[in-house]
């Protein structure tokens, strides 16, 4: 077995925003060549809140339209908190439609029989949602209407929400090239499989010069598909790798994601390369 000259060459993570999605890479340097590893944490779903106020400005609220709130993003309802400022009596509905079709109308409504409702009461929640149209779409619009209302002055509508990690062509730097060398095997294995729509794929690709990250040569004749078996190794290396596996000094190598990653978790990503005129390692 080769003598390993040098632990970690390299070795970072970051965070990406509130998803906290943590990727890891590391080179070991070995006498016969180089192991380059990338390393993801979970796509998971990411819940938010979708917070209204209704207020009454001091008096109890009446009943009516009481305005209407954009939706940025895909997502999917799953439950609903009223806070009011009292114990009171209150029943509201909501209507949603695209923004094209603004504004909507109480034949809208998302929330079928099983409207939010106080019944002498200052708090409601439910999780069920029975009959609920529980899908948002981005450039959805809500509008927030009060059927009735009686002693409440104040009422905070909480929608919480599960917000779909989907990534497009996200690409993350692992290594960089400091010699001529050569990618000769690739290796990829994950604990989850992805279960939003196909195609879910993963590239290895080759940055030279200024190219910025998802704009690379691919090193994959047939790219890795992430929703198949999980904590199955695959490889591909000879007739599967293209010609974009020949590195040059500053070249960089960037795993790429396309697609869905609903429920995808844990890949590791593993690339075995050589220095030029060493010979083979299969």
């Amino acid at each position: 077995m080769p003598e390993q000259e040098d632990n970690s060459v390299t070795k970072k993570g970051r965070n990406v925003g509130e998803d906290r999605d943590v990727f890891f890479n590391e080179s070991i340097r070995r006498k016969d060549g180089v192991y380059a590893v990338w390393h993801s944490g979970p796509y998971t779903d990411r819940t938010e809140s979708i917070t209204f106020i209704i207020d009454g400005g001091g008096s109890a609220i009446t009943a009516g339209i009481k305005g209407d709130l954009l939706i940025p993003f895909n997502a999917t309802i799953k439950s609903v908190t009223l806070l009011a400022d009292q114990t009171g009596n209150f029943v509201l509905d909501i209507w949603n439609d695209l923004i094209g079709n603004f504004p909507p109308t109480v034949a809208d409504s998302i929330t079928a029989s099983a409207k939010p409702t106080l019944t002498a009461q200052d708090t409601y929640q439910d999780a069920t949602l029975p009959g609920w149209n529980i899908t948002l779409d981005k450039n959805d619009v809500l509008r927030f209407n009060v059927d009735s209302s009686s002693t409440v002055e104040r009422v905070t509508v909480i929608l919480e929400v599960d917000k779909p990690v989907s990534v497009n062509n996200d690409a993350t730097l692992f290594f960089t090239a400091f010699h001529p060398m050569e990618v000769i095997n690739i290796s990829a294995v994950y604990e989850n499989p992805a279960t939003g729509t196909p195609p879910i794929t993963l590239d290895v690709e080759r940055l030279q010069g200024t190219s910025n990250p998802g704009t690379g040569d691919s090193l994959l004749v047939a790219l890795f598909d992430l929703d198949g078996t999980q904590n199955t190794v695959f490889n591909k290396k000879g007739r599967q790798l293209t010609s974009a596996r020949k590195l040059s000094p500053n070249d960089r190598l960037a795993v790429r994601t396309a697609g869905s990653l609903v429920d995808f978790s844990n890949v590791v990503v593993t690339c075995y390369l050589k220095f030029f005129g060493r010979g083979d390692y299969y």
